[in-house]
């Protein structure tokens, strides 16, 4: 799960603060912030340093008053040491933290005059609007985009996985007259809706009747290259296993059929993607398992059948767990 440390000003932005948090939680994303509410006399910031050390993308709010009412000596809070606000920014920055300015309430950026030293580089930072109703959603769509394109090292693993169960639904939607494939399909229809809105995608299933999925819609228009090239690893992959199983369950798929899902074309996906040569070695070594038991002793029956495809899914949720670092 996306990590998504929020840093803002509750007196210049609680009030839709809460609500970006809130669509960004149900993205799927892990939101730290309120930093200034730590235990008494814990050092907050170490809790930032803590949070910054496992976050992999920086939100900073950004209002009116932003930079913080004015001391005595005419200094506005940002430019204060002591600032939390600062230090969230310095922090990030420090560390390469990537970081999105969100504007709100018609809000600019600060001018780099305005800013200290060691956080002026905040203002070549492309910002993000986030405006009230009615345009609140369509901005959070962006925002939410733009996350994911900034923190790709869980994106690749999720998008695997997606392609995966989605080639194996497609093998599944052929043969849905079969009640334990209809029953396959409602279970993998679930895993492809979760990891789909975890990746920012739309996942729409038309039904034609009651029990049989019909038109299906992913739209995967925003994925960045490396993430799009994982997920058609995945969706070879899903094919593969998919038909590896029916030539297992009914042996109307030829084998060698099975095996030219996974040849050239999806080995050349795997540097774009990221992945190393090997990646699928493990499937493949699977497959040739399932292949020369079926060739010795014939078909398998229905329960092993089942047991193959658990563990067609625990190999892929390996492998994608697997892929963490760029």
């Amino acid at each position: 799960m996306t990590q998504v440390f929020v840093s803002y000003r509750k007196a210049d932005t609680q009030h839709i603060t809460d609500h970006i948090t809130d669509r960004l939680k149900g993205a799927s994303f892990s939101i730290f912030k309120d930093v200034i509410s730590t235990i008494p006399g814990q050092d907050w910031r170490q809790k930032i340093e803590t949070a910054l050390g496992k976050c992999e993308v920086l939100v900073a709010v950004i209002g009116n008053h932003w930079l913080g009412h004015a001391n005595a000596s005419g200094q506005h809070r940002i430019q204060q040491n002591g600032d939390y606000v600062r230090y969230e920014v310095r922090a990030a920055l420090e560390r390469g933290v990537p970081l999105i300015p969100v504007l709100v309430d018609a809000a600019d950026l600060p001018s780099s005059c305005e800013l200290p030293e060691d956080i002026r580089d905040l203002v070549y930072r492309q910002a993000a609007r986030v405006r009230s109703d009615p345009d609140f959603d369509g901005d959070m769509r962006k925002l939410i985009s733009s996350i994911r394109l900034h923190a790709p090292r869980k994106g690749r693993s999720t998008a695997i996985k997606l392609g995966y169960f989605l080639g194996q639904l497609e093998v599944f939607l052929r043969s849905i007259e079969r009640v334990e494939h209809r029953h396959a399909a409602e279970s993998t229809i679930q895993k492809i809706t979760w990891l789909a809105n975890h990746l920012g995608l739309a996942f729409d299933v038309e039904r034609l009747h009651i029990g049989a999925p019909g038109n299906m819609q992913l739209l995967t228009a925003e994925l960045r290259d490396d993430v799009r090239a994982a997920f058609e690893v995945g969706y070879h992959t899903g094919r593969f296993y998919g038909m590896a199983l029916a030539f297992v369950a009914t042996g109307l798929v030829q084998d060698d059929t099975i095996a030219d899902i996974l040849g050239r074309n999806t080995a050349d996906l795997l540097p774009k993607a990221g992945l190393p040569r090997d990646f699928l070695a493990p499937v493949m070594r699977h497959w040739h398992s399932i292949s020369e038991h079926t060739k010795v002793s014939g078909a398998l029956d229905p329960k092993a059948v089942s047991g193959a495809g658990a563990e067609a899914d625990r190999i892929i949720g390996q492998l994608g767990f697997q892929i963490v670092e760029n």
